[in-house]
This record gives structure tokens, C-alpha cells and sequence, in this order.
């Protein structure tokens, strides 16, 4: 019995489009005409000697096209508001950065790179990490490179889609005493001779 059932669920790992193959072959055999298959395609009595085949082989494709359907709305569904959610606490974090998070993001506008080296023991920087608004620079295999505590890091794709500069008290464009400010508001790890 645990075959038939194993079976069974390995039966609905088919890809719906064989599903969709099936409806249509059955489909177009169960309500045209017999004449078609008669004539044209020498099938005689396909209908009245297979048709409770072909009705069976009907239903049961139809029924799992629909369920694979529903199954794809289901999990569109949960996608679309795990994404919604994901972005709504994407802009709250942002909102809520504190001036030493500020600093460490604006990096990547005075450094004008996509990828900057931060050192991950610093206290600001694993935050950032941890609350997901800065994620590493993966290589093949999702392993990174580390020069001693230094790591290459790069904003959120999702952070880059809510944050304003004006998040990091800078308007744009910049004023020269905002240009300033950030200079003279930089990191520690920066200041203290990393770069």
C-alpha cells in the first residue's frame, strides 16, 4: 500500500504542462466528433472501445492541472506578501538608523562603489549585517573572501529600493556643508586608518 501511495504523490511531481497535454488530447477525443477519427485518422471505434479510458485519463489530468493551478496561486500568493512584508520592514529599519549607521552608509556614496571592504567586528557594521541591510559579496558557491576581520559588503538590493539619501541626512543633491559634514562623519574603522 505505501508503494501505491508513494506513487501517487511521485505522480504529482509531473510538470503541469504534461497535465495540460493530456487534458487537450483527451479533451479533443471525448467531444468531437467520432467522424474525425474515423476518417481522418483511422481510429475506428476509438470512442466507444477506449472512451471510459480516455474519460478517466480526462478527469484525472483536468483535476491536477486545476490543482497545480491553485497550488501556483497559493504560493504567488505568499511570495507576493512575504515580499510585502519583507519591504515594509526593510523601511522601518531604514527609518530607524542611527547616526553611527548613517555614517557607515554613506560610504558607499563619498566612496562612489557599490562594494566597499568594512571590518565585521565592528560593532555598527554586524548590526547593519545582522538587521540585513548590508549582506555579504558572495563568490561561487555562496562563499566570501575575507582579508583578516575585513569583508566585502554591498547594500540590500531590497534596502537600495526604500532608501532615500535623504535617510542619511543628506538632500539631494548634496550642499556642500552636507559634503562636509559626511567627511567629517566618517566611520571609526575608516578614520582610524583602515582607508
Amino acid at each position: 500500500m505505501e508503494k501505491y501511495i508513494k506513487a501517487l504523490f511521485d505522480f504529482t511531481k509531473l510538470p503541469t504542462k504534461l497535465f495540460l497535454l493530456l487534458t487537450f488530447v483527451t479533451g479533443f477525443i471525448l467531444f468531437f466528433d467520432q467522424k474525425i477519427f474515423d476518417d481522418k485518422m483511422f481510429l475506428n471505434g476509438l470512442k466507444t472501445q477506449y472512451g471510459w479510458i480516455v474519460g478517466l485519463v480526462f478527469i484525472i489530468s483536468v483535476s491536477f492541472a486545476v490543482l497545480n493551478f491553485f497550488i501556483w496561486i497559493i504560493h504567488s500568493l505568499i511570495n507576493w506578501f512575504l515580499r510585502k512584508k519583507r519591504v515594509n520592514y526593510m523601511k522601518t529599519q531604514v527609518a530607524q538608523l542611527d547616526s553611527f549607521e548613517k555614517s557607515v552608509l554613506r560610504e558607499f556614496i563619498l566612496q562612489g562603489k557599490k562594494s566597499i571592504e568594512m571590518p565585521i567586528d565592528d560593532e555598527t557594521v554586524s548590526g547593519l549585517i545582522s538587521r540585513g541591510i548590508l549582506v555579504k559579496n558572495t563568490q561561487l558557491g555562496g562563499s566570501f573572501i575575507m582579508k583578516g576581520m575585513n569583508v566585502s559588503l554591498r547594500i540590500n538590493r531590497l534596502v537600495e529600493k526604500v532608501i532615500l539619501v535623504e535617510h542619511l541626512d543628506i538632500s539631494n543633491p548634496p550642499t556642500d556643508e552636507q559634503i562636509l559634514f559626511a567627511k567629517q562623519n566618517r566611520p571609526t574603522w575608516i578614520r582610524g586608518g583602515y582607508y
